[in-house]
């Protein structure tokens, strides 16, 4: 069954972002089923690429927030450990050093 197109129907997945967003290191949500956990990260990334359309009905080509969703820093993953869990982190290498040549 396809997801819903209104922006409406994904509170949810806004509510985990934000929370996300506020989180030092991220966010884990627990569901009850591996099924249940793959068919809401599938929904958030829904999410998001809704949000991607509407920035580019909302803001001029040029406008660094034409095409974005702002939790696309974000990656979805399941836990490896627990495949009831999902992982919303930020995509990040850590660096450890630059140098000028």
């Amino acid at each position: 069954m396809p997801l819903p197109k209104s922006i409406a129907a994904y509170a949810d997945c806004e509510e985990h972002f934000e929370r996300a967003l506020g989180a030092a290191r991220g966010l884990a949500i627990t569901l009850a089923t591996s099924g249940e956990a793959h068919n809401l990260r599938h929904k958030m990334n829904t999410y998001r690429e809704r949000l991607r359309k509407q920035s580019r009905l909302v803001y001029p080509e040029g406008d660094p927030r034409h095409g974005v969703s702002p939790y696309d820093h974000f990656k979805l993953t399941i836990d490896k450990e627990n495949p009831c869990r999902i992982l919303i982190t930020e995509h990040r290498i850590d660096v450890m050093k630059v140098e000028e040549l």
